[in-house]
């Protein structure tokens, strides 16, 4: 298979792309690990799309030789919303700390409100 300079271009921008993807979420013993799994999943939703936008661009331009697209309606509906993910950072900084900083109060209130309740039954806190 022979690429232009444009298409070795972009097929270079998606194994950085995907370098980064491997060098930011560990595998281990089979399982992802690492603490930025969650908040990389918008990036890598948004990497999947290019990659399967370059993948039909390709192939709508060369009839002889076809990538093949590999990704079932299922997996392409996820991507779709891992991507869309990325949207909440349409808000300003502070209205989205606002809302964490929210969200992690209810959650320690209510988490603090259940541990005062054991404790209040003499139960030792530790």
């Amino acid at each position: 298979m022979e690429f232009s300079v444009v298409e070795k271009a972009a097929l270079q921008l998606i194994r950085n792309d995907l370098r980064f993807a491997y060098s930011t979420i560990h595998i281990r013993n089979g399982k992802i690990d690492g603490n930025y799994t969650v908040n990389f999943l918008p990036y890598m939703g948004l990497i999947t799309d290019g990659i399967e936008d370059w993948i039909s661009a390709y192939n709508n331009t060369h009839k002889t030789v076809q990538i093949p697209l590999t990704f079932t309606e299922e997996e392409r509906i996820f991507y779709e919303q891992m991507r869309s993910a990325i949207k909440i950072w349409n808000n300003p900084y502070d209205v989205i700390y606002n809302k964490i900083y929210d969200l992690y109060n209810k959650s320690n209130n209510y988490f603090s409100s259940i541990f005062a309740t054991v404790n209040s039954h003499g139960y030792n806190s530790l």
